[in-house]
């Protein structure tokens, strides 16, 4: 198997595992979300998903995961960041329980 396939093998599994972590989420998930050009201006998106797990102790720790690492085809405006966003999501199956912004 090549190293290409491998990752994304790899990734695959990733997201198998955080899509089931996160649908047994009491809470809200918050998100952030950073984008960036290369050197040959091409629009990269990084998108992280962060919420409290409680664990089974009792305790409550922080927890945090890449959702996307993605290059952005389109314009480089709000109205396609915003489907792309909400794409990502719901890959992930988190979009329902992103918290709003206050």
């Amino acid at each position: 198997m090549k190293l290409c396939e491998m990752i994304l093998v790899s990734w695959k599994q990733h997201m198998d595992v955080l899509r089931a972590d996160l649908s047994h989420l009491e809470g809200a998930i918050s998100v952030m979300a950073d984008i960036w050009s290369d050197h040959n201006r091409q629009p990269y998106l990084g998108v992280t998903a962060h919420w409290i797990k409680k664990l089974t102790s009792g305790h409550l720790a922080l927890e945090t995961a890449l959702i996307a690492f993605h290059h952005i085809l389109g314009l480089h405006d709000r109205q396609n960041l915003a489907k792309v966003i909400l794409q990502l999501l719901d890959c992930v199956s988190i979009t329902t329980k992103v918290s709003p912004i206050i």
